[in-house]
């Protein structure tokens, strides 16, 4: 009685099975890295929007300033004026601005002087063709106290922002810087003022 032939075969199904085992298994570790990613990324999501929403309700601030904004243009292609952002930013109330950190510098033993921009909304009703941003006096002490719990803040590895932060500010005043390109001149709008309090936003977009 000739065995070889059963024999090959069974070998074969065997093989296949591992296979098929070992392609499913991978494909279960995969679905289950991703469902821990995406887990572990809205968690952060709702972790940062909590602390923004406390920041707000603390202090009153204005936090639909883009909103009201773009209500009162036509179109994104219409420049935003400084009296526009005067009465959405120089009021009572301090506002809520979410953008990047471009630069930090000292402007006495107990202030910085750090400078904010925002960035491109995904809302397409909110696209400013005038770039936005702030000019803030910070206290020392809250700074560093900043800096230190995130000293990889301006790394620059990694996909995605490190640098980018939620802010309350009080605006006292705007004032107008003009980029030079090569193609084209740039105007950036700038709230002068004093920061309030701050927190990390990173990956999460608003």
């Amino acid at each position: 009685m000739n065995l070889k032939v059963p024999f090959r075969r069974l070998i074969f199904v065997f093989t296949i099975l591992a296979i098929v085992a070992y392609l499913v298994n991978g494909y279960l570790e995969r679905i289950a890295k991703e469902k821990a990613e995406r887990e572990g990324r809205e968690t952060i999501e709702r972790s940062v929007t909590s602390a923004v929403g406390k920041m707000v309700s603390q202090y009153n601030a204005v936090s639909d300033w883009r909103e009201q904004l773009s209500q009162r243009q036509s179109s994104g292609t219409e420049k935003v004026l400084s009296v526009q952002l005067e009465k959405l930013w120089v009021v009572q109330r301090p506002i809520l601005f979410i953008g990047s950190i471009e630069e930090i510098s000292t402007m006495d033993g107990q202030t910085y002087r750090v400078r904010i921009q925002s960035h491109r909304s995904r809302d397409p009703s909110h696209l400013f063709l005038t770039r936005l941003g702030l000019e803030l006096k910070c206290t020392q002490t809250m700074l560093d106290s900043f800096l230190e719990a995130h000293p990889n803040l301006f790394s620059g590895s990694g996909p995605g922002p490190k640098n980018d932060v939620a802010v309350i500010a009080k605006i006292s005043q705007i004032r107008t810087h003009v980029i030079l390109g090569k193609e084209a001149r740039e105007e950036l709008r700038m709230g002068v003022g004093d920061c309030l309090d701050m927190t990390y936003t990173g990956n999460v977009q608003f």
